[in-house]
């Protein structure tokens, strides 16, 4: 996994705890390795030398919400045996080995109960997940550099032919050529701009949410910032929607206070 910082982690145990700070690490450091010492298997079986691997595993659904957050998975397809089932408590979900447990009511906020055979298979498209999410922020960070270095080459590099970019509430443009004209009267206005991202999410697998506070250099040499929220929708490996909810009035605001 090549991350987004410094230096070489490694991470000792490819389950999901393993994979989910070989998430968080890659955020930190230029590389990260993952060392697990068997195979993953097709089929949720005992593993050899993990004699609790048959024993009921609950997750608090605070870890769960955090779990979920870092590797969405969607519970609904857990149901299975070796997977995850619903069980009667409202603070956590019970999974018994080799069967599945018919709930007798849904929890409102549920949480999650696997063994450690589960819990190691899932770990395959946990691993997929989290390289998809660790894509779209790197391209995304990518795509940011482009902007504030205004090289509309390089932003639009990073959007479909179809792209639709909506920017506060200025009209939608649809394609390359009319983003490329927004940017470029956007930009005519300003000397200089910085994003600075604070926050990220990827509530669905091909959407991403930022949180960002962008530094806006005036033509008269005054720094104004201002906050936005970011929503894009990815097709494959470019954007094809993206959303800025964004205030931009304060920029061009008299210095002086002035209305």
């Amino acid at each position: 996994m090549i991350g987004q910082g410094r230096g070489h982690a490694v991470v000792i145990g490819g389950s999901v705890a393993g994979l989910t700070a070989a998430h968080v690490l890659a955020k930190h450091a230029a590389r990260v390795t993952v060392v697990e010492r068997n195979r993953y298997p097709e089929q949720p079986v005992a593993r050899k030398g993990v004699p609790h691997g048959k024993h009921t595993h609950i997750l608090l659904r605070g870890g769960l919400a955090s779990m979920l957050r870092l590797c969405p998975v969607s519970t609904g397809t857990c149901s299975r045996p070796g997977r995850f089932a619903s069980g009667g408590s409202s603070m956590t979900r019970a999974f018994c080995y080799g069967s599945e447990r018919i709930p007798r009511r849904h929890p409102p906020l549920p949480t999650l109960g696997t063994n450690q055979t589960g819990a190691t298979h899932e770990a395959c498209p946990a691993q997929a997940s989290l390289k998809r999410r660790h894509f779209m922020a790197r391209a995304l960070d990518d795509t940011i550099a482009a902007i504030d270095a205004l090289d509309a080459d390089g932003f639009i590099a990073g959007l479909s032919t179809d792209v639709v970019l909506t920017f506060g509430n200025a009209p939608a443009a649809t394609g390359h050529d009319q983003v490329r004209a927004a940017c470029t009267q956007l930009w005519s206005t300003i000397s200089g701009v910085r994003h600075r991202v604070q926050d990220l999410w990827h509530p669905e697998p091909d959407v991403t949410v930022a949180y960002i506070q962008v530094d806006y250099t005036r033509l008269d040499g005054i720094v104004v910032t201002v906050p936005c929220v970011d929503i894009l929708r990815w097709k494959g490996d470019v954007v094809a929607d993206w959303r800025i909810v964004i205030d931009i009035a304060p920029v061009f605001a008299p210095a002086d206070g002035t209305v």
